[in-house]
C-alpha cells in the first residue's frame, strides 16, 4: 500500500511568498505547526492508501489528463481557515473560483472512480494551507481579518504531480511517483496579466 496524492506543485517565488506571510502571523497565533515551504502544494485529489498495483494506473491517468489540459493560474486571494474562523484548524490561502481548476478536479474524479478510487465527498475548495492549529488561539478570526501583509498575486497551474507520502515523527515526506506537465491545445492564458 501507498499513500498517495495528486497536486500542483508551487514555483520558488510562491512558496517565498507565502513564507513571509507565515512569518507576519507567527507572533500573533501561537500554537500553529507551520507548513514548511518545500512541502506547500495545492492538492488536487488526496488518495489515501493505495494498492501498489493501482500506482502505475493512477500515474497514467495523471498524465493523461494533464495532456489534454491547457496550462492556466490562478490568482490569490484571501486568508482563511477550515472549518471557520471561529473554529479554526487549518489556515489557509484561497484561490481564485475559476472553472479550470474546478474541470481539472472534476477530470481526475471520472477518470480515477474508472479505476474504483472514489472522490472525496466533501467539496473541493482550492487553497494552500498555511498551517494547522494545535490548540485555537484566541484572536483567529481578528488576526486574519486585519492581516495586511501581501499575498503573491498567482499560482501559476502548469503541472500536477502524482505524490507519495510518508508520515514521519518529523511531519510528512512527500516524493514525487510522476510529474505530468499541463500541455493541451488551448489559448493561453492572459486573463489574469496586468
Amino acid at each position: 500500500m501507498q499513500r498517495l496524492f495528486i497536486a500542483i506543485p508551487l514555483p520558488t517565488t510562491v512558496r517565498d511568498g507565502l513564507r513571509q506571510v507565515q512569518l507576519q502571523l507567527m507572533p500573533q497565533l501561537r500554537g500553529v505547526s507551520w507548513t514548511k515551504p518545500e512541502t506547500m502544494h495545492l492538492t488536487l485529489h488526496f488518495l489515501g492508501d493505495q494498492p501498489d498495483d493501482l500506482v502505475a494506473k493512477i500515474a497514467d491517468i495523471v498524465v493523461c489528463v494533464g495532456s489534454s489540459t491547457p496550462p492556466f493560474q490562478l490568482a490569490l486571494q484571501r486568508l482563511g481557515a477550515f472549518p471557520s474562523k471561529r473554529r479554526a484548524r487549518v489556515l489557509w490561502v484561497g484561490l481564485q473560483d475559476r472553472p479550470e481548476i474546478d474541470r481539472l478536479h472534476a477530470r481526475l474524479a471520472v477518470e480515477l472512480s474508472g479505476i474504483g478510487i472514489t472522490a472525496e465527498t466533501r467539496g473541493f475548495k482550492p487553497h494552500l494551507t498555511l498551517g494547522r492549529l494545535r490548540k485555537r488561539p484566541a484572536r483567529v478570526n481578528e488576526v486574519l481579518a486585519g492581516f495586511e501583509g501581501v499575498l503573491p498575486k498567482f499560482l501559476p497551474i502548469e503541472e500536477m504531480i502524482l505524490f507519495r507520502s510518508r508520515l514521519l515523527p518529523t511531519g510528512a515526506e512527500h516524493s514525487p511517483v510522476i510529474s505530468a506537465p499541463l500541455k493541451g491545445a488551448g489559448i493561453p492564458d492572459q486573463t489574469l496579466e496586468g
